[in-house]
């Protein structure tokens, strides 16, 4: 049985109990995904490992050639509006022929002739090879990465790629920054997509998006 002074509690001070609470957050009141966005102010940068394999790994790459992937991403927007977008990561399973890629987004700042969720300058680097096996899972290098044991070939180019080319994590990833630049606009431009819903909604309860949490 404890032995420390008994506390009522009903008394008017419920602090004592679950602790002090935000002002701003007392009440039933959870922030949107658009006030999110306007209370995170440019410059805002987010980074992160993303892990995926069956069902997910297909949705956020839209392949059936891998059964495994580990990224890490680096989304920056810059005071000026600048949008950059760094992913790079493994993707292996079934065979041999396992890849690791690296992948660069951007969007120049205002003013600019580009629209969000239209066309992105994409610089792409990626090599095949094999990742190493261990214990029935990838073996893992040092700086976390599978151990991967590249063929001697290597893919490097730039091009300019649509919204609808980019992977679903890329687009993802990349909302989350075109929100910040212009809430307002990125709203806009995903619903004339017919997309807002499926964003609002992955953005919604992801504690790690913008600078302030729902």
């Amino acid at each position: 049985m404890a032995t420390g002074p008994w506390t009522d509690p009903k008394e008017s001070r419920p602090e004592r109990w679950s602790g002090p609470r935000d002002p701003a957050r007392v009440g039933d009141h959870t922030r949107s995904v658009v006030e999110r966005a306007l209370a995170t102010a440019p410059p805002y940068r987010r980074r992160g490992t993303v892990a995926r394999s069956g069902a997910s790994l297909r949705e956020s790459f839209r392949t059936r050639e891998y059964d495994h992937a580990r990224v890490d991403f680096d989304a920056t927007l810059s005071a000026d509006g600048a949008i950059r977008l760094l992913v790079k990561g493994h993707l292996w399973g079934r065979d041999e022929r396992d890849q690791r890629y690296r992948v660069q987004h951007r969007r120049p700042a205002a003013p600019t002739g580009t629209l969000p969720f239209d066309e992105y300058e994409t610089w792409v680097r990626y090599q095949f090879g094999r990742v190493e096996r261990a214990d029935g899972g990838a073996a893992v290098a040092a700086d976390g990465d599978p151990s991967f044991v590249p063929d001697p070939a290597v893919r490097d180019e730039t091009r300019t790629l649509a919204w609808d080319d980019l992977f679903p994590l890329h687009r993802r990833l990349l909302a989350e920054l075109e929100a910040v630049r212009n809430p307002a606009f990125a709203e806009y431009r995903l619903r004339e997509l017919g997309e807002w819903a499926d964003v609002r909604d992955d953005l919604k309860w992801d504690l790690d998006a913008f600078a302030v949490g729902p």
